[in-house]
């Protein structure tokens, strides 16, 4: 087991700020902090991660009080302290509005002088701080759903996955109240790092990306997500799969699943192939129908939901 720190007992101290359904305290739920813990577990390295008022997290980082984060989008500031890690996931920033709303924005240089919410000590980039928007930041997503319900903000920038998470348990509160993109807006991959002067820094890059692989490839990345379905490259073929983890994937085929990663990657129905519970199976027709028989695709618990 990898330890750090002058203690053998040390394990590696990471640190995020809340970001409600990635990372969040631990009666919260965390799906990224999960990810990247289980991923380390299984390469031997211990960690704990603790949480950090909002805005302060790059600070912390930069000042050696913590050794990485679960969670960061790369800056070209932060890569000149921190090594990353493959990407965990993809954040796909999608612009949402009030009902009626004219979303259908495929440039930020659309929204000059739009009063935009966004979550303060992200690290959106140039795209969005020199795009000419007038920016509000907030503390939270929520903080900024209700300056845009208030009509404070004109639109407000979400994660996809927030919205895919709050359409399981939502779906009439967010058709009732908001109007969102189908286009993203800004997309971001997410990442776990560490400090480049830390112990075995490069191997602990190294072994995490190996197990986050094969978590991917045995259904638990997909199973810690809590969505019945993922459409991602698996095995690293350039096609995608369908990727289910879970007893019963029901007697149709999925018709919603969530990217991970977007890609050009397209096919119909026929072609996809599908991976269940870890087993690649050429066609749909092919899935043993003791999987079938019933369905327990729904999620697993509400992971995120937006109060209105």
């Amino acid at each position: 087991m990898i330890t750090l720190g002058l203690s053998a007992q040390s394990p590696l101290q990471l640190a995020s700020d809340v970001w409600p359904p990635f990372t969040g305290n631990a009666d919260q739920p965390r799906v990224v902090i999960d990810l990247v813990t289980e991923a380390l577990k299984r390469a031997n390295i211990e960690s704990e991660t603790s949480m950090v008022p909002p805005a302060t997290l790059t600070e912390k980082l930069f000042s050696g009080e913590i050794q990485g984060s679960p969670a960061l989008w790369k800056t070209a500031k932060r890569e000149k302290v921190l090594l990353y890690s493959d990407p965990i996931l993809e954040n796909r920033l999608l612009l949402v509005g009030r009902v009626g709303s004219d979303v259908d924005i495929q440039s930020f240089k659309d929204l000059q002088g739009k009063k935009v919410g966004i979550v303060d000590g992200f690290g959106y980039g140039p795209e969005v701080m020199g795009a000419g928007m007038v920016l509000v930041p907030g503390h939270n997503q929520q903080e900024n759903l209700d300056r845009l319900l208030a009509k404070e903000v004109d639109y407000i920038l979400v994660n996809e996955l927030l919205i895919q998470y709050a359409l399981q348990h939502q779906k009439a509160d967010l058709d009732k109240h908001l109007h969102y993109g189908d286009t993203p807006l800004l997309r971001r991959t997410l990442h776990f790092a560490v400090r480049k002067d830390i112990p075995h820094a490069k191997k602990i890059i190294g072994d995490f990306n190996r197990e986050l692989k094969g978590m991917m490839q045995d259904g638990s990345y997909q199973e810690l997500l809590q969505l019945p379905w993922l459409q991602m490259d698996v095995d690293g073929d350039g096609k995608n799969e369908l990727v289910y983890h879970g007893k019963k994937a029901g007697p149709r085929q999925p018709i919603r699943r969530y990217q991970p990663f977007l890609s050009d990657e397209s096919g119909s129905d026929a072609e996809r192939r599908y991976r269940i519970n870890g087993e690649l199976y050429p066609s749909w027709d092919e899935v043993p129908n003791s999987l079938k028989d019933t369905t327990d695709t729904e999620a697993k618990g509400i992971l995120y939901e937006f109060k209105f």
